[in-house]
Order: structure tokens, then C-alpha cells, then sequence
């Protein structure tokens, strides 16, 4: 101690560098007689042995995007973005901020920042006692922006056309397709604005309480039929503004495995632009034969109030039982109006003023889980859905058919729809070995209809399935189905009354059998290389079926492959075959003998085929501090509609339709570059080109506005090639 207590004092000015030497080592050499000293170093050195990587900070956290974008489209450019928008400019794609304590949490997030597809969302949350949540978001649709039209908006849902234009081509000194020329063109599209609130509270005792709103507002235009007949079709851009307001509360109870809850749901929907009226272009003056304008209704206001309870309590053999009920009113009573709107014609008596449109809607679950031993597990279940309409018909002995005719009406009186479906299922699961299991299913849906064809349909529907994983090597799965749906007490006089083929069957309830079956093998030979296979397939018969659709089937395959022959390194491939075939029945037939006369039929023979092949990969690392992901997706389908005559057929030869063509390719690259542990810079690239061909929607059909009396809008199908650059810095705190 005496010896270090000297060396210290020791003024070092007086010391001769060898001294200094010696002195350095004789204190390294005593570092363990040192007090202090020892452990101070012995810490140091542990600390920069055992000193942690810096945590890498979680982009999902705390984080913004923020650049700017470039997009160049060529050809449909409302096809391309649809329910997105990819304009160029300055971009904030992203924004995530989180923050939690010991007892509470506040998160936020930002998508997109001033475009039409932005979306913003926060959360707070206090643990085990209180939870609030708010969402808006913003979904564009754009249609189309190659449309043009004729017609100015007067009023909320009132169309006009220019006067002259009417009176030129009602005297014959104008031609409908010489007006067009003076068509504006148009964007149509349309916007949706959805925010959300959520509120969550835990009482004691048990208690949550939940409480919802949501309000999407729609506003903006799409495509419509306006029209005054098969000679005189009129397309319109129909203005859209609405409101749909849904509130759901409820109050749940839940302790030791069991749960009691009752809620409360409503849904209101108002329409501020209830009717549409739009001007003739072939008619200035309204006359018995034809009005000068047309006019129909368009959504209604409604609503619809529901009250709910769910119960679940544990079982012995480690099973639950649950139950579900529910009962809810639908009402719609909006006014009536009148028959047609044209002067000329004298509109017959409405049997009321309003809809008075009211349905009693019942749903009931009951369902038993168990999995008395570790190789087996079932489960029963019963679901019931009753749609009681209870509008009170309306009498209609007359009807004005498209403003221009006053006619008879068929029936005489409105059919109010009515149905229940009931469902019953069980299934169970046994696993006789580690890897494999067994599954069985069998399920029993039985409808009843008011004013349909047939009154009741039970489908009967078997499902045998089995699974083998193996974690090391190989995964399989199979699945089996068959189903028998048949139909009881078919109204063949129903199809008589409207003039209709009583062999007719609607594809919805009609006889029919399927038989459905798919395979999946996964296989990994080693840790870095898998590989997949999966075929599928299944067909539909309606033996009964003499008209209408009689058969379906299709076929799926797919492979795949996927490599990583390194942490941070994967690639993969994978491509796949589809193919879809339906067979419809049909008979060109006036009334009279032609009607029964089978040399008049002709069948419809549809199928398309699919094939697709896409790609990725990904480096974490492809240069310092350097990442690269890339994927590319190829979609081909090729459809044709095939007339088919019997052999002595009476009808004439047919034109066959073109085939329909649609190529799909898309690609991406993302290219990211570390520069310090919370900053980075980001390039992405994307490629987009569509190529499509369809005979009744393609630019070589639709290529003017007037058909010869049909006055469109002019939106149709056509291709486009896009390219997106984005580039972006990424902060991170």
C-alpha cells in the first residue's frame, strides 16, 4: 500500500520518461492489489465484451415516408389507378407514430397524405379499462375518362339537353349523331368518405361496454341506363350523393369462460338525389307514343334497427356451447311516383303514396364445440335465417311501360320476396397419429321461398378431407366433396304466365350435383428449399335443366418454388393453369308454334383458360447497407362464347363471336440504402400494362356516341401501360 501510496505522490514533471515506463507497469502489474482499480477495469472490459448492438428501431412504430412520385400512363388511366390514386407530386406515403407507458398506449397513423386514397387512423388505449379508436379513409373510383355527353346538369338529378338540339331532331333538320359532335368530354368517377369511432369501455365486474359509429358519404357520378326503349337507349352519368350512418352498441359479460352479450345495431341510408329525370334527344314534345323526358327513382332512404344477444358457457369433456339470436325491422318509406312522367298519357291511380316497404328479419345460431380427447375434436352447429317481408302488395292493374305506352300489367300486383334458410352442420376431426388427421363434414341447407319457381331447395352436402405434416419433410392435404341439391313444388305455371319455357330453370335453385376435389403436396428436402403443388377440380350438373344453365366445371394447378440459400436471401417462381366451361340451353321462339318446336334450340358453349407465372426475390444485404426486393406477375386469359344449332336446326347460320383477350403484367423493384441507423433512402419502380380485347366493351365497337338511335356516354375498354417512380427518404425516431 506504501509502495502505490508514493507512486502516486510522485510529481510526474520530476520523472524521466524510462521512469514513466516503469511506473505504467508496476501499476498494471498491482492492478489487483489496487483498490477500485481491478473492478473498474474488470467492468470495462466486460462492458465492451458483452455492450449490445444497438435495438434496431421498428419502422411500424415510429416512422415517416416522405419524396416525391412520377407516373406516366399511357392509355387508361382510370382503369390503371380504379380505386387508388398514383398522381404525380410531392408524396408522404407513410406515417406511424407510437407511444406506450407502463399503463396506457397512443398510436397514430397517416397513409398517403393529401391524395384521393388517404387514410388516417388513431388509437388510445388505457390497459384493461378504457380503448378508443378513430379511422378515416378515403376510396376514389374512377370509371372512365374518355366519356362525353350531351346533357347539363339543371338541378340535383334533373339532366337537360339543349333545346334546339331536341326541336332539330325531332323536325328531322338535325341528326342525332351531327348533335353529338358538340359532346363535352368528362371524368366519371366517384369518392367514398368513411370515418369511423370506436369506443371500449371495462367496468368492474366484468363489464365491457362498446359503442361504434360509422358514416360513409358518396359522392360523384357513374355509368347509367336511361332509357325509352330498345329503339331509343339513352346512357347518362347519374349523380351520386348519399350517407349511410351505422351505429352498433353493446354490452358484454364475461368471467371464467363464460360470456353473456347483448347489443344493439342500426343502419340509416338517405339519398339526397331520390329520382332522376333526364331529357329525350329524339323528342322535344311529349305524344301518347313517346315523352319528351324520362324519369325513374333511384335509392331510397331506409333503415334498419336490430337487437342481439350471444350466450357461451364451457361444457364437461372440454366442450362449449354457444348461442346467437337476433331480430331486426328493415323499413322503406320512401314516396311513390307517378307511372310516367309524360304529359300525353294519363297516368293511372297509385294504389298508395308510399313504399310502406317493411321486412322482420330473425337469425339464430346454436353451436356445440368438443375435444374429449387429444385425437378428436367436433363440432354442431345450426344457423337460421328468416327474411319475413311484410310490405303490403301493390296493386298495379296498369303500368305505363318506358313513358311511351300504357299497358296491362302481367301480374296485377306486386310479389313481395320472402325466404328462410336453415343450415346444419357437423363435422369432426380424429387424429389416430402425430402427423396425420381425418376430417369429415356433413351439412344439411334447406330454403323456402315465396313467389320463385320452386318453393323449397335442400342441398345435401358430404366433405372428406385428410392433412399429413410433417415438419420436416412434407405437408399433404386432400378434400373431397359432394353435394345433391333438388327442389320441391315448382310453379311451372308461374313460367307459363310470363311467357317463359316451363323446362326453364334458374341456376340459383335448380336440381343440381357437384362433385369438387383438391390436392396440396408441400415438399422441403432441405432447410433452404421448398417446392408446392396443388390441383383442383370440379363440375356441376343440372340434369333437369333443359334451358338455362346446364353444366360448369373448371380445373386449377399450380406449382412452386421457393430458395433461400441464405439468411436474408430468398427466391421463388411459381406458375399456375386455370380452366372454366359452362354450357347454357336456350329456344328462338315467337309464341305460337314455334314455341314448342325443338329445331329452334341453340346452346351457348363458354370456357376460358388462365395462365399466370410471377417471380420475387429478395437481398437483405445485396451491397453494404444496401437491400433490393423485386416481383413480377403475368396473368393471360383467353375466353370464347361458341354458338351452338341442333343438327336440323331450322334457325340460321350463326356469326360466331370473337374471342376475348386479356393480358395482365405487372413487375416492381425496390431499391433501399441505409444511410445512418434511423435514416434511409428509398427508390421504388413499377410497372403495369394491361392488354384486353372484348367484342361487346372494346374501342373497335364503341367508336362514336350514337348507335343508331342509342345515344352512350362512349366509356369502353381499353389498354394502358403504366410506370410509377417513387423516391423516398424514410426517418425513424
Amino acid at each position: 500500500m506504501r509502495v502505490h501510496a508514493s507512486a502516486r505522490s510522485l510529481p510526474l514533471p520530476s520523472l524521466r520518461p524510462c521512469s514513466i515506463r516503469l511506473l505504467f507497469l508496476a501499476l498494471v502489474a498491482s492492478a489487483p492489489l489496487i483498490p477500485g482499480l481491478a473492478a473498474r477495469a474488470v467492468a470495462q472490459d466486460a462492458a465492451a465484451a458483452s455492450a449490445p448492438e444497438p435495438r434496431p428501431l421498428d419502422p411500424n412504430l415510429r416512422a415517416i415516408d416522405f419524396g416525391a412520385r412520377v407516373t406516366s400512363v399511357d392509355g387508361d388511366e382510370a382503369r390503371f389507378e380504379r380505386y387508388r390514386d398514383l398522381r404525380s407530386g410531392p408524396v408522404i406515403p407513410r406515417v406511424r407514430f407510437t407511444t406506450e407507458r407502463d399503463t396506457w398506449l397512443f398510436a397514430a397513423a397517416a397513409d398517403n397524405v393529401g391524395y384521393r386514397d388517404q387514410h388516417y387512423a388513431a388509437d388510445v388505449e388505457r390497459f384493461g379499462r378504457f380503448g378508443a379508436r378513430f379511422d378515416w379513409d378515403q376510396i376514389p373510383l374512377f370509371i372512365s375518362q374518355t366519356t362525353r355527353t350531351l346533357y347539363t346538369t339543371a338541378a340535383p338529378g334533373v339532366l337537360r339537353l339543349d333545346d334546339a338540339v331536341q326541336q332539330g331532331i325531332q323536325n328531322g333538320t338535325l341528326s342525332l349523331a351531327n348533335a353529338s359532335l358538340a359532346a363535352v368530354p368528362f371524368d366519371v368517377r366517384s369518392r367514398r368518405d368513411r370515418a369511423q369511432i370506436d369506443l371500449s369501455y371495462r367496468a368492474p365486474h366484468d363489464l365491457d361496454t362498446r359503442f361504434g359509429v360509422t358514416t360513409t358519404k358518396r359522392e360523384g357520378t357513374q355509368p347509367w341506363g336511361a332509357t325509352f326503349g330498345f329503339a331509343n337507349d339513352v346512357e347518362v352519368a347519374v349523380p351520386i350523393d348519399t350517407r349511410t350512418t351505422d351505429v352498433s352498441t353493446g354490452l358484454e359479460w364475461s368471467h371464467a369462460g363464460r360470456l353473456l352479450r347483448i347489443g344493439y345495431d342500426a343502419s340509416w341510408f338517405d339519398n339526397k338525389i331520390p329520382a332522376l329525370i333526364w331529357d329525350n334527344p329524339l323528342r322535344a314534345t311529349d305524344s301518347p307514343t313517346a315523352p319528351s323526358q324520362g324519369r325513374t327513382a333511384l335509392w331510397p332512404d331506409s333503415n334498419t334497427q336490430t337487437v342481439s344477444g350471444t350466450a357461451s358457457m364451457p361444457l364437461p369433456w372440454r366442450s362449449r356451447a354457444t348461442a346467437y339470436l337476433s331480430r331486426g325491422v328493415w323499413n322503406q318509406n320512401d314516396p311513390l311516383l307517378p307511372y310516367t312522367i309524360n304529359s300525353a298519357i294519363a297516368s293511372p291511380a297509385l294504389a298508395r303514396s308510399s313504399a310502406e316497404a317493411e321486412a322482420v328479419v330473425t337469425a339464430v345460431m346454436l353451436r356445440a364445440t368438443s375435444r374429449p380427447r387429444n385425437w378428436a375434436w367436433f363440432n354442431v352447429s345450426y344457423r337460421r335465417y328468416d327474411f319475413d317481408n311484410r310490405t303490403p302488395p301493390l296493386l298495379t292493374p296498369q303500368t305505363v311501360s318506358y313513358d311511351s305506352s300504357l299497358v296491362t300489367s302481367t301480374e296485377g300486383r306486386t310479389e313481395p320476396l320472402s325466404f328462410t334458410r336453415g343450415l346444419f352442420e357437423a363435422e369432426g376431426s380424429f387424429t389416430p397419429w402425430r402427423n396425420g388427421a381425418f376430417k369429415v363434414g356433413y351439412s344439411r341447407e334447406a330454403v323456402d321461398r315465396s313467389f320463385r319457381q320452386f318453393e323449397t331447395t335442400v342441398e345435401n352436402i358430404g366433405k372428406v378431407s385428410y392433412d399429413l405434416t410433417s415438419l420436416t419433410y412434407l405437408t399433404v392435404r386432400a378434400q373431397y366433396l359432394y353435394a345433391k341439391r333438388t327442389g320441391t313444388g315448382l310453379d311451372e305455371e308461374a313460367l307459363s304466365d310470363i311467357g317463359e319455357q316451363v323446362s326453364l330453370r334458374q341456376f340459383d335453385i335448380s336440381d343440381r350435383i357437384r362433385n369438387q376435389g383438391t390436392l396440396m403436396l408441400l415438399v422441403m428436402p432441405t432447410s433452404v428449399v421448398s417446392f408446392n403443388v396443388s390441383a383442383g377440380g370440379g363440375k356441376d350438373d343440372r340434369p333437369d335443366a333443359q334451358f338455362g344453365l346446364t353444366d360448369t366445371t373448371f380445373q386449377v394447378y399450380t406449382a412452386g418454388l421457393d430458395v433461400t440459400p441464405r439468411e436474408g436471401m430468398t427466391f421463388g417462381v411459381n406458375t399456375g393453369y386455370e380452366r372454366y366451361t359452362s354450357l347454357q340451353n336456350s329456344r328462338q321462339a315467337n309464341p305460337g308454334a314455334q314455341f314448342d318446336d325443338p329445331t329452334r334450340n341453340w346452346a351457348t358453349d363458354g370456357a376460358e383458360r388462365v395462365t399466370s407465372a410471377g417471380a420475387n426475390a429478395q437481398f437483405a444485404e445485396i451491397f453494404p447497407r444496401t437491400s433490393l426486393r423485386a416481383a413480377y406477375d403475368y396473368n393471360r386469359s383467353r375466353a370464347r362464347y361458341l354458338y351452338l344449332l341442333t343438327p336440323n336446326t331450322t334457325l340460321p347460320a350463326v356469326t360466331q363471336l370473337p374471342g376475348l383477350k386479356n393480358d395482365w403484367t405487372q413487375a416492381s423493384a425496390d431499391l433501399a440504402y441505409a444511410i445512418k441507423r434511423n435514416l434511409s433512402l428509398g427508390l421504388r419502380y413499377e410497372y403495369d400494362r394491361l392488354r384486353l380485347d372484348d367484342f361487346a366493351l372494346g374501342a373497335a365497337t364503341i367508336d362514336r356516341l350514337v348507335f343508331p338511335s342509342t345515344l352512350l356516354l362512349g366509356y369502353y375498354y381499353q389498354p394502358y401501360t403504366a410506370h410509377v417512380v417513387t423516391l423516398k427518404m424514410t426517418y425513424l425516431w
